[in-house]
């Protein structure tokens, strides 16, 4: 398989988000910083330019897996409208 351009474009990207993510919590591990959370997320996304993309979960059985993504779509939501009342 060959990528393109943009591809590699985002998968750098995304490597470089991962990288400060992963820095953020070895910090908190060693008790330098609170662990990140969905603040950091937000900006870090912001800053890379990761704003979209897919999910994937993975060991959730099959019965509770709408459980899941309500949870999921639930922060998600909550996360949003309290990015957008900041910008207000």
């Amino acid at each position: 398989m060959q990528l393109h351009s943009s591809s590699l474009c985002v998968i750098s990207r995304v490597d470089r988000l991962v990288g400060e993510w992963q820095r953020l919590e070895h910090e908190a591990q060693e008790g330098i910083r609170s662990p990140p959370g969905a603040e950091d997320l937000d900006r870090l996304s912001l800053k890379h330019n990761v704003l979209d993309g897919k999910w994937l979960i993975t060991g959730v059985p099959s019965n509770e897996i709408d459980n899941v993504w309500a949870a999921i779509a639930s922060l998600y939501a909550c996360t949003l409208l309290t990015f957008l009342i900041r910008r207000m």
